[in-house]
């Protein structure tokens, strides 16, 4: 018998002493969702659009840098957070998300890729907010 333990609110994760998020549950189709995305947006960026400002602040040599596999893979990964992380935050607070002036700065792709840049802070979004899915899947609820 199949047992659902994933989360049906939405919920905070502390992703830093500096951000948190407030997120939709993870679900399989927000996953799915953000790698079609992240294909789309991968096959774009190969092709030169600009969605080169979604992986990093100088795109002059980008083109040359996807050429190798790895920098490749990277990149890929990247923008599978990026995806999965505009699909899922509904909301952010902490001095990490906040403008010059001191709002809350808007959920969109210049500020989570200046978020998530941070590689700490990619990592604990990734690992907390897939957690729920992966205990389900490797209890062999899914």
């Amino acid at each position: 018998m199949i047992k659902l333990s994933l989360p049906r609110d939405q919920y905070w994760i502390d992703l830093h002493p500096m951000v948190r998020v407030k997120v939709r549950p993870c679900t399989t189709p927000i996953v799915e969702a953000a790698r079609t995305m992240a294909a789309r947006v991968m096959g774009d960026i190969i092709n030169g659009s600009d969605d080169l400002l979604m992986v990093e602040h100088d795109v002059a040599d980008l083109q040359k840098r996807l050429s190798d596999p790895d920098w490749c893979a990277g990149v890929r990964q990247f923008v599978y957070v990026q995806c999965l992380a505009k699909l899922a935050i509904v909301e952010w607070s902490g001095p990490g998300v906040e403008t010059k002036a001191g709002e809350i700065g808007p959920i969109n792709t210049e500020n989570l890729r200046d978020v998530l840049l941070h590689s700490d802070i990619k990592d604990v979004f990734i690992n907390e907010y897939t957690r729920p899915l992966v205990q389900v899947i490797s209890e062999g609820n899914a």
